[in-house]
């Protein structure tokens, strides 16, 4: 509750979509369930009055059946972004992950047409390696999502650093020993991995390790 976007991947034909909007709204215009407790906290009590509204449908495209449906897809009231997910499209295009053959930016061009057409906001769920971004913002498109693995591993790191020097203020203190101190240590030294997951279970780790310290 409380979100104001989703994005759903795989839509292939009209019937998709609508059921995506559908769920993406509250009735009469859809059938999105009502959780306000959440986004009352967050976004503050208006957030259900405009819901219908703000909350943004991004609908991915990915394969071939949904390159057969294009239009019909960019019909249904309530899309707000068609979003290419380009691995899988080069793929469903049997030009796997070539991104610069001619049958895959054909696609996206055809694509960003037609988003142009419908009133809808085509997008890129990530820009290829190596590629200009530019480029795809001449060919029409306008929304794009960004890399984030290394700036959430960069986000933990402070955390760490953070658990760490609080760590050693409480020892300082003498409120902590350093029996206990070189165990919490011990717990969040990390492992950096592409997408960061592994540290940032290691922060909760140490994070709840840190409470039943204190106990």
């Amino acid at each position: 509750a409380g979100s104001f976007g989703i994005i759903c991947p795989m839509i292939n034909t009209r019937a998709e979509a609508e059921a995506f909007v559908g769920a993406c709204r509250y009735a009469p215009t859809g059938y999105r369930s009502f959780g306000p407790v959440r986004a009352g906290w967050v976004h503050g009590a208006d957030y259900f009055k405009n819901a219908n509204e703000t909350v943004l449908a991004i609908a991915m495209i990915e394969t071939k059946k949904a390159m057969d449906n294009l239009e019909e897809i960019l019909s249904v009231p309530g899309i707000d972004v068609l979003l290419v997910g380009p691995s899988d499209l080069s793929i469903n295009l049997d030009v796997t992950l070539e991104y610069t053959h001619p049958k895959y930016v054909a696609a996206l061009d055809r694509i960003a047409a037609a988003c142009a057409n419908a009133g809808v906001v085509a997008g890129m769920y990530f820009i290829p390696p190596g590629l200009d971004p530019n480029q795809f913002v001449q060919q029409g498109f306008r929304f794009f999502t960004v890399p984030w693995a290394r700036w959430a591993t960069e986000g933990v790191q402070r955390g760490l650093a953070t658990i760490r020097k609080n760590y050693e203020s409480t020892v300082s203190k003498g409120r902590l020993t350093q029996e206990v101190y070189e165990r919490a240590m011990s717990l969040i030294t990390p492992t950096t991995t592409y997408d960061g997951f592994d540290t940032v279970d290691i922060v909760v780790e140490a994070v709840f390790e840190s409470m039943d310290l204190k106990e």
